[in-house]
This record gives structure tokens, sequence and C-alpha cells, in this order.
């Protein structure tokens, strides 16, 4: 990994939050921890430094920070469709020196759309958004990674599992905010989206705050 002078994880967090009115992906104190279990979680699925990756839904860089010191450069995308945010973790977790050199690249699209990188990606990785997004948005996620990604690539999304008194149920909209909002899922559901695509879905890893890893490809089988 590539060792520059940058400020500890704790201080990185509070600059960004900062910057950005408060937010840093979620509570400013785990920024780093959650960084760290998302890049261990993507290892664990095969990840390694010549990977091309896209993170979703990057935010102000909480796993990119990790992701682009990792990777080799020109191998990190990242989709926001908030600039600012972006804006904020280039500056604060990346910094001018280290994004000259790993050459990260971002779009800023709000449809999901993959295919402005020109890329076909080995991994693509989404934390908390299918926790959030309706179904028709994951739909365009998972449509998004079957046309722009590798024969062998991983898509890693987390999402919030139905309560044991919602078994048998297919959606929980919990907020009922629109579009975005808070979701809880069952798993055959989202097996039955990703199949649809010419996609297979199952479970990776341990569940954590709620959620828990799904891990859809399209040659390889995944664990149900």
């Amino acid at each position: 990994m590539l060792e520059l002078e940058t400020p500890s994880i704790e201080e990185v967090a509070k600059r960004i939050a900062e910057a950005t009115g408060g937010f840093t992906g979620g509570p400013v104190e785990r920024f780093g921890e959650v960084g760290q279990q998302t890049l261990k979680a993507l290892k664990r699925a095969g990840l390694s430094r010549y990977s091309y990756v896209l993170d979703v839904g990057c935010g102000a860089l909480r796993l990119g920070y990790w992701l682009i010191r990792y990777l080799q450069p020109d191998r990190y995308c990242g989709l926001e469709p908030v600039p600012k945010y972006v804006e904020a973790g280039l500056q604060h977790a990346i910094g001018p020196e280290l994004a000259a050199i790993k050459r990260p690249r971002f779009d800023h699209n709000s449809q999901f759309d993959f295919s402005s990188f020109g890329v076909k990606f080995d991994f693509v990785v989404a934390r908390s958004i299918f926790s959030h997004a309706s179904p028709e948005m994951i739909g365009r996620v998972l449509d998004s990674f079957r046309d722009n990604s590798s024969d062998d690539a991983t898509l890693l999304v987390s999402y919030n599992r139905l309560l044991s008194t919602e078994r048998g149920k297919r959606i929980v909209d919990v907020k009922k905010h629109g579009e975005w909002s808070w979701r809880r899922y069952g798993k055959p559901y989202l097996q039955d989206l990703a199949k649809e695509r010419g996609l297979r879905a199952g479970h990776f890893g341990k569940p954590f705050s709620g959620q828990v890893w799904l891990h859809v490809t399209k040659r390889r089988s995944s664990s149900d």
C-alpha cells in the first residue's frame, strides 16, 4: 500500500463532516471502521490490486479512502450524484498527490448508469444502497452491472433483511418517502430480480448492522 503523509482517519472524517455539513456516509466516528469492513469483504470475494472496481454511492470516499490506496492506478471508479461529497473526500481523504498517482475517476449521474466509465468492471460494490432503493432502482443497478462488467465479475451489495415477523413478504417500505426511502427486502425476491437478468445471487458473509451482503455474479455459483 502506498504510504504518503496523511492525517489520522478520525481527523479525515471530522474534516469531511465540516466540509459537507455533517455528511460522511454514516456515523462520523465509524468512518474508518466501515470503510475497512467493506474492503475486507471485497477481498474475501476475490478482489485484487489489479481489479477494476466501481464504488456505487461512493459519497465522501468512506470506502474510497481504502480502495484508492489499495488498487493499482486507474482501477478505481466512483459513482455519486452529489459532487460536493466527492470533492470533500478527494480533498481530505485522498489529497492531490495521491489522486495524481492513482487517478480515480468519478461520475455524478443518478440513474445508476455505469457505462460512462467505458470499463468492464471486475467488482461493483454498493453498501447501504439497496437498503434505500426502490425495486426499479435495484433493477437499474442489476441491468448496469450485467452490461458493464467482465464475465467473471462480482456485484457486492448490502441490504436490510426482513424481520422474523415479516417472512414471506417481498418488500417492507419502512418510511414510505418515495423512490429513495428505507426498505427491507426478502432474499428470494432479490434473487428473482437477479435471475430475470441472467444473474445469480446469494448471501455472502455474516450479517452486520441489520444488513447482509448479497453476492451477485454472471457465471459463478453464489451460495444460497
